[in-house]
């Protein structure tokens, strides 16, 4: 029943707001471009085509290279050739840089081509695509999106998986062959943590899903407070002056990416009611794969179809047979509708609570449905007029 979407999404919203929060993941750090970092920038007198100028960008990556960063990623669009040849070097030198492309979306049908002249392998750029829903908000992960051929960005695979198998690789002293990593139903197999792409229209609680790609739906790191936190975040201006200590970035992936609102535009809305730059979701995407590999944290999963079928069924079932039992076992009008009014209440709450714990356990359940199917079904005696109802007409 699509009209049920949107109340479904904003019950998943409330789940996910209601897990307790989860530790730092340390694997992985921020330096962000603040206003404050841009302000002290211009008054340098440094100035380029992007938001951060080349010279201070090739002095923060050589002191993240000095500091032994396994892998260092640039969320920032560098669809132009830089203006200082130090930097190109340092790109051409730093082994473990990652760069993104944008593929055609609804904002920008031509897309943003990778780093140019950059000399950064192909292998190493990936796509920086979010998958919005209808209400603005980013629910879901994707992983690879076919490229075309018309369009600058050939990135197939995500800014964010590309890393993490790089660091996979970093770690366990081996290459992964991406080809075998997929198995026959399209699902990607890492090690032992299979991640099951979304592979139907109707997933969990959406209706007439647009599932181009694939795409999971995105477990994010549950905050103390905001979505910031689940990463450490420094400024650049800080790491650009050496006032942070080398091992908050040694062994760790460091993204480098702006936070100023007037000059990042990749703002969006969360199920948390906040908005995070695309830095801090990259992160997040990151941080989702790496966890269910090496600290098996849960994916977020539901239900096949006929799954949902039975839980819808079996929630109409029980509300008609709590009315059932309700008429058999009272005798006068008063209590058989007190009775009814207790045994709805109590089933909306027991649903919700099996939805609550579930999430908690990464399984989605739509509650909506099913507690619609048990209201339906229960409430039906206690809405058919006196003389009618079968309930009444052996009082």
């Amino acid at each position: 029943m699509g009209f049920f979407e949107p109340i479904e999404l904003q019950i998943f919203d409330h789940f996910l707001r209601s897990r307790p929060p989860e530790p730092l993941d340390n694997r992985i750090a921020i330096i962000e471009a603040a206003a404050a970092d841009l302000a002290a920038q211009r008054a340098r007198s440094e100035t380029g085509v992007g938001s951060i100028a080349d010279r201070t960008l090739d002095e923060v990556i050589a002191k993240l290279d000095q500091f032994g960063a396994k892998i260092i990623v640039l969320d920032l669009y560098r669809d132009f050739a830089s203006t200082a040849e130090p930097l190109s070097q340092r790109f051409r030198q730093t082994r473990q840089l990652f760069a993104i492309c944008e593929l055609p979306n609804q904002d920008n049908s031509a897309g943003i081509k990778p780093p140019a002249s950059e000399a950064i392998p192909p292998e190493q750029i990936g796509f920086s695509n979010f998958v919005i829903d209808s209400d603005g908000v980013l629910r879901r992960h994707l992983l690879e999106m076919p490229p075309s051929p018309a369009h600058p960005c050939q990135s197939q695979q995500s800014l964010s998986l590309l890393v993490a198998l790089r660091y996979l690789e970093l770690e366990r002293g081996k290459r992964f062959d991406y080809e075998k990593l997929w198995n026959t139903q399209g699902d990607l197999q890492i090690e032992n943590t299979l991640i099951r792409r979304i592979n139907s229209y109707n997933y969990g609680g959406y209706q007439d899903l647009d599932a181009a790609g694939v795409q999971l739906l995105l477990n994010y790191r549950q905050p103390d407070r905001s979505l910031r936190d689940v990463v450490p975040h420094f400024n650049l201006e800080q790491v650009r002056k050496g006032e942070i200590a080398p091992n908050e970035f040694k062994n760790k992936i460091v993204l480098i990416g702006v936070t100023d609102p007037s000059e990042a535009v990749d703002y969006v809305k969360t199920p948390y009611g906040e908005k995070i730059a695309g830095v801090t979701v990259h992160a997040h995407l990151i941080s989702q794969i790496l966890s269910a590999i090496l600290n098996e944290r849960s994916l977020l999963w539901v239900l096949p179809q006929w799954g949902e079928g039975v839980l819808v069924v079996g929630c109409s079932l029980v509300g008609s047979l709590l009315l059932i039992w309700g008429c058999n076992h009272f005798k006068r009008r008063s209590q058989i509708y007190l009775f009814g009014s207790g045994g709805i209440l109590l089933g909306i709450v027991v649903i919700y609570v099996i939805g609550l714990f579930s999430i908690r356990n990464g399984l989605w359940i739509p509650v909506w449905s099913p507690i619609s199917s048990f209201l339906a079904s229960s409430s039906v005696f206690l809405l058919i007029p006196y003389r009618s109802n079968p309930c009444y007409r052996r009082l």
